[in-house]
């Protein structure tokens, strides 16, 4: 897993901007990084483990020379991050370098096969990849011809970019997840995305699934990869904006984007165009069924999707986590279904297998999704943009709020109202604007109690506290790096709270509603027993606990989703903070998951 970005020049050497786009990569892996060129028939090869930044700053990957080059940074999913595993890989012979994203799912048996005649220096399956395409340029077959043999060899849904030392090429195959061929003024861009390309494109080609793409100095020259016969991709028009995302005065991104929710929220009333929502609502109006998913905080935004749907249009909705959809969502998709998904890439593999395979049974997709151009937009039938802008940091954060107000103004368009969706949400930012100054303190003193406990409880309940419970716990495990579950607060006795001590903290979020005075009783329960309180409610409530943030108070409980988000973001960040975490980057997580 990790990100792919390759460029072919006419006009200079392009290691510094292959560099420049593994930068702009950054969120897809920080296990490793490397580049490749080739030059006078030599393939010429920096790369070693950690962020590209340190990489660069140990071996200076700009002075790689040639005019046709691929760079890499890793997730690690097969093999340890260290230099061994690193991409680029190689054959035995050294004539071949590849980069990799996605999963060869029968690695192991190929593994086998190849250790028989071959030096294996990796536990990748890129380098197993490397090794098939030795094989076949031996037996006297072309590189694309190579490329067609390998893709019916094994399973997996992955893409590469390939280098050969004899030519100065790029050989761009898409197996299933996202490539993007950018044509510049004489260069030729190969990308997991097309945002992290730091130049104006003149055209874009999103690669669909078995294109093998030939990139030369000449152009770009689009095969089948089953077949080798050549195709003709219609060019898209540029989406991407280059622009330069810096933090000002904030220390990391990740408090960045959290300050950027009353921004976020005013884009999406105000930029939205009615006609494109008109267009969702009457889909969503006429659906026999409706599914929403998504992956991680995604997945917890459409739970709240859900519950305002059947709220504010009286209109039944199920919710199924991407990974699981091919297995929970199977009997409910027949022609006709509506699946809204939810995504703040657009290129989470999950969601992507869902949607296309929801699509092969009849089922209408509705996409949400943050980054335009990507797959998701591609294959939705329509999609609301979420308009968040570049989100740098790999928790989500602003990304959250911006989906959850999408949903809010699609369920207010479906019950016929549109206006008092905006009047709620401009009351939403009035509320926002000075709520975290107002809580920072509070939220540090929080974050420097617990910064020594390794274990947290959240709980809540009902149809919107039970959903921030659950991405409070999940930005826990992300930024703070501390093991948290979460749980309704009825559940939560039902086996969790033999665990509570004080060492063991409980946070309780109460939402503002009738179930309140029933978390209230939990809390004390908690407390009788020797647990560790943290309670989150809404200022002019007077509750019990060893600390307690204050929300702002919200009038409509339809708020809460949109109040309550950046609080608990600010916890987790400030949890980070004190626990020595790079909260932009954490541990083991990739802002895009492609495996």
């Amino acid at each position: 897993m990790g990100g792919i970005f390759g460029l072919v020049s006419n006009i200079r050497p392009v290691a510094p901007v292959i560099r420049v786009g593994l930068e702009r990569l950054i969120h897809r892996g920080i296990d490793g990084a490397g580049v490749a060129t080739v030059y006078n028939g030599v393939i010429h090869v920096k790369k070693d483990a950690g962020k590209v930044t340190d990489v660069h700053s140990r071996l200076n990957l700009d002075d790689l020379p040639g005019y046709v080059g691929i760079g890499h940074v890793r997730s690690a999913t097969h093999g340890r991050p260290v230099y061994e595993n690193t991409h680029p890989v190689q054959d035995c012979t050294g004539t071949v370098a590849l980069v990799m994203d996605g999963v060869v799912s029968d690695y192991d048996e190929i593994r086998k096969r190849l250790m028989k005649r071959h030096r294996l220096v990796s536990r990748t399956d890129a380098e197993a990849l490397a090794h098939m395409l030795e094989d076949e340029l031996s037996s006297g077959k072309s590189m694309a011809e190579a490329l067609s043999s390998v893709t019916r060899q094994v399973k997996g849904y992955y893409t590469v970019a390939v280098l050969h030392k004899d030519e100065e090429r790029i050989y761009a195959l898409s197996m299933g997840n996202p490539l993007v061929i950018g044509v510049g003024d004489g260069e030729y861009f190969v990308s997991s995305e097309e945002q992290a390309i730091p130049v104006k494109l003149n055209s874009v080609y999103f690669m669909e699934p078995n294109q093998l793409a030939v990139v030369s100095r000449d152009g770009v020259v689009f095969l089948n990869a089953s077949t080798l016969g050549r195709i003709e991709p219609t060019p898209q028009v540029a989406s991407q904006v280059v622009v330069e995302v810096v933090k000002g005065s904030f220390p990391h991104y990740m408090v960045k984007e959290i300050y950027e929710e009353p921004e976020v929220l005013a884009r999406a009333v105000n930029l939205l165009q009615r006609e494109y929502l008109n267009d969702a609502a009457m889909i969503v109006a006429k659906a026999r069924n409706i599914i929403f998913t998504g992956s991680g905080t995604s997945y917890y935004a459409s739970l709240i999707g859900k519950y305002y749907l059947e709220e504010l249009a009286g209109v039944r909705a199920d919710a199924v986590p991407a990974g699981e959809f091919p297995y929970i969502g199977a009997r409910y998709i027949e022609p006709g279904t509506l699946i809204i998904a939810v995504s703040q890439s657009g290129e989470s593999t999950d969601v992507i297998r869902a949607i296309r395979w929801a699509k092969r049974k009849g089922a209408i997709i509705l996409g949400i999704v943050n980054r335009l151009g990507s797959a998701l937009m591609r294959e939705s039938n329509v999609y609301l943009p979420m308009g968040a802008g570049p989100e740098l940091a790999v928790p989500a954060t602003k990304s959250f709020v911006a989906s959850v107000v999408m949903m809010l103004q699609l369920a207010y368009a479906v019950k016929g109202n549109v206006a008092e969706a905006r009047e709620l949400v401009n009351k939403t930012i009035g509320v926002l604007i000075n709520q975290l100054d107002k809580v920072r303190d509070d939220i540090r003193k929080v974050a420097k109690s617990l910064s020594s406990h390794g274990n947290a409880y959240v709980i809540s309940g009902g149809p919107v506290g039970l959903p921030i419970a659950m991405e409070t716990a999940l930005k826990l495990k992300e930024a703070a790096q501390i093991h948290s579950e979460a749980f309704s607060f009825r559940e939560f006795k039902h086996g969790p709270i033999t665990l509570v001590s004080r060492e063991f903290p409980t946070i309780a979020i109460m939402p503002g509603n009738d179930i309140d005075e029933e978390i209230v009783n939990v809390i004390s329960e908690v407390w009788s027993r020797g647990g560790y309180t943290v309670v989150i409610t809404q200022r002019g409530r007077e509750v019990t606990g060893d600390q307690v943030i204050y929300v702002e108070r919200v009038g409509n409980r339809l708020m809460v989703p949109l109040v309550y988000p950046s609080v608990i973001q600010l916890l987790a960040y400030e949890l980070g903070v004190a626990r020595g975490v790079d909260v932009d980057n954490p541990h083991n997580l990739s802002k895009v998951v492609t495996t």
